[in-house]
């Protein structure tokens, strides 16, 4: 009798033991459900609560906004922001005039965040605008500026002649960039830029491009396409007398990509820091970008490293060619690229970076840039 008492009292313990965890359990969900419901509220409600006469306020300020507001131009993303302004504005002065203070609050809160995103949107569009006006004056000044059709110019920056280190270390240096000494002996003229799609087009009245836009480099262009476009440029004579258009060689370009005299020994054309002057794998992307939009380099020039690979006048050398300057060989070999592209990483932007290819073969990050040249 004893132990069944006992048996009995243990059993009673179990079931109040599991029935105040069940009741825990219970209450638990409940407070997590009422916390949760409150924490809802608060994001329903969580714009600040106005007085009456702050809510008026805010009416006033977005009336004497309103009219600017209309004026803004309507692209850009702009027409549904202005839209949506003009709505949330109605529907705050009607509940406003309904004495429906909680929807006049929201309303008009509504219109002052569309009102705030205008605003800013305009300060940026004439940003943009005053920095692509910089960058027509740039791209439209230069040592000598040719005229191209259509009202296109190409601006090439006079390179005074000296000596450079050719190659030099930068200590990821390849096997073919060998350190050497080589001296120019004649001032010539380069493109600021890589050649446009603009003036190749002014020039050749098509477009090859793989990526379309005016101020992109020219792309999927050939060695042989490139000095198609030297040759138009010197039949139509833009080239005065004693001086023709051509691709710089090997040396002429690595010497205005170093900055010539000017170097401070940068690994890239300008820099140390790809991103300042380069666009490339990191940044791109993987696409090319409108020219002179990066750092220019102490001579002036844009985009010598990254964007799109430059073709050179040279055959290729493992050791580099003999004359630095002048260079004749038939096309049927392979020529030399510098500068590295969107496509490619920053160990291939460096200013001692050379590749190869058949002077036959375009691809969508191969572009160009001109130079004007005394004849030999």
């Amino acid at each position: 009798m004893a132990k069944k008492k006992w048996g009995m009292r243990i059993m009673y313990l179990k079931c109040t033991k599991l029935f105040l965890v069940a009741f825990a359990i219970v209450m638990l969900a409940g407070c997590g459900k009422s916390s949760s419901s409150d924490g809802d509220g608060e994001k329903k409600d969580a714009s600040p609560k106005l007085s009456s006469m702050e809510i008026r306020e805010l009416k006033y300020k977005l009336e004497q906004q309103r009219e600017a507001l209309m004026r803004l131009d309507r692209g850009q993303g702009s027409g549904t922001h202005i839209d949506d302004f003009v709505k949330y504005f109605k529907i705050g002065s009607e509940a406003l005039a309904q004495n429906d203070l909680a929807a006049a609050r929201e309303g008009f809160q509504l219109a002052d965040r569309e009102a705030k995103w205008l605003v800013a949107n305009e300060a940026r569009c004439q940003e943009e605008a005053r920095r692509m006006e910089a960058r027509r004056q740039i791209l439209a000044t230069g040592d000598r500026v040719l005229e191209l059709t259509g009202n296109v110019k190409l601006a090439l920056v006079k390179i005074e002649a000296g000596p450079f280190t050719m190659g030099a270390r930068d200590g990821e240096n390849f096997d073919n960039e060998k350190e050497h000494q080589v001296t120019l002996t004649r001032d010539f003229y380069i493109g600021k830029t890589e050649v446009t799609q603009a003036q190749w087009k002014a020039v050749m009245g098509t477009d090859p491009s793989y990526f379309k836009g005016d101020d992109l480099p020219v792309d999927s262009v050939s060695w042989i396409d490139a000095m198609e476009f030297c040759k138009k440029l010197n039949d139509s004579g833009k080239a005065p007398d004693g001086w023709k258009f051509t691709l710089p060689t090997e040396a002429q370009w690595e010497y205005a990509a170093r900055g010539g005299n000017r170097s401070r020994g940068y690994k890239y054309s300008g820099s140390n820091d790809a991103s300042e002057v380069a666009w490339y794998d990191n940044n791109s992307g993987r696409q090319p970008h409108p020219v002179a939009l990066k750092k220019a380099n102490a001579f002036g020039l844009y985009d010598m490293s990254g964007n799109v690979w430059e073709w050179c006048l040279d055959l290729h050398e493992d050791g580099y060619v003999g004359d630095p300057e002048f260079l004749k060989g038939n096309s049927g070999r392979n020529r030399v690229l510098r500068g590295g592209s969107w496509f490619d990483d920053a160990w291939n932007c460096r200013s001692a970076r050379r590749i190869v290819h058949n002077p036959g073969h375009s691809g969508d990050f191969f572009g160009f840039r001109v130079v004007l040249v005394q004849c030999k």
